[in-house]
């Protein structure tokens, strides 16, 4: 939308006046075209290293500017990066860091194939996600078969709660990455699955009343279908081993849980 270019335009002009700036990245709905008439401007902006520690020392390292917005209710999402941030993120950038590049588009920058760095950010390739796929497994199996009956054996209603939503978010995360879809966050994520080309029979139904009324028969139908729908390249002997590794010795190894990556 029109509005929207004219915004970017402004914030583009702007950050060129800015000290330490080396360029805009138009990333989100605006850069992928899939922006509604009062949908926010979202960017990366990418700055020095020094000026990065200056913005992380003072507290801003994201937040929103209004000056530049040519259209009512209008503003621009900052946040800032630096080199080392997009270098790493080549390297270990977590899902929703690199979907959040999906679609991205260099308005200016002062940094050599700044574009095809990104687009190693947003498409990290099968070498990705099939780890992901044996971990979200491991996560779901020991969600759904053993936390969920654990919370009607003790009549906890939190961690029935608990053991239900984590469960559906690694069946679903299991899923995505068979599909090699990245994951964006919570908040997209019944709207993602929901478009992958395929999926368990039933599962947004089973999905849906899970969440409306959780019982541990319920997840162990939501997991026998996930199970049925792919060969997964976990074997039951080793899922315990797996998730105790990636969740309670994280710390110990230096790694971050699965759901946080």
């Amino acid at each position: 939308m029109r509005h929207h270019e004219k915004t970017v335009e402004a914030f583009a002009r702007s950050s060129r006046e800015e000290p330490g700036v080396l360029g805009v990245v138009l990333v989100g709905s605006v850069a992928r075209g899939t922006e509604r008439a009062d949908s926010d401007v979202d960017v990366y902006v990418v700055v020095t290293e020094d000026a990065f520690l200056r913005a992380r020392e003072g507290d801003r390292i994201s937040y929103t500017a209004t000056a530049a917005a040519t259209y009512p209710g209008g503003y621009v999402d900052v946040k800032l990066v630096s080199p080392t941030y997009l270098a790493r993120a080549v390297e270990s950038g977590d899902e929703p860091t690199r979907a959040s590049f999906v679609g991205a588009r260099v308005v200016w920058a002062e940094i050599p194939q700044l574009g095809a760095q990104l687009s190693r950010i947003s498409e990290p390739g099968p070498e990705f996600f099939r780890p992901r796929c044996a971990s979200f497994i491991a996560q779901m199996r020991l969600q759904g078969g053993y936390f969920l009956e654990q919370a009607e054996v003790r009549g906890d209603p939190y961690l029935l709660a608990w053991a239900s939503l984590h469960m559906i978010a690694a069946a679903d995360r299991a899923l995505l990455s068979h599909h090699h879809v990245l994951f964006r966050g919570h908040k997209y994520l019944r709207e993602m699955v929901g478009g992958l080309p395929s999926l368990p029979p039933g599962h947004e139904r089973r999905v849906a009343q899970q969440l409306h009324a959780p019982t541990a028969a319920r997840g162990r139908e939501i997991t026998r279908h996930v199970e049925d729908f792919h060969p997964w390249d976990l074997p039951r002997a080793g899922t315990l081993s797996r998730y105790i590794e990636e969740t309670e010795l994280a710390w110990f190894f230096g790694t971050i849980p699965p759901e946080y990556s």
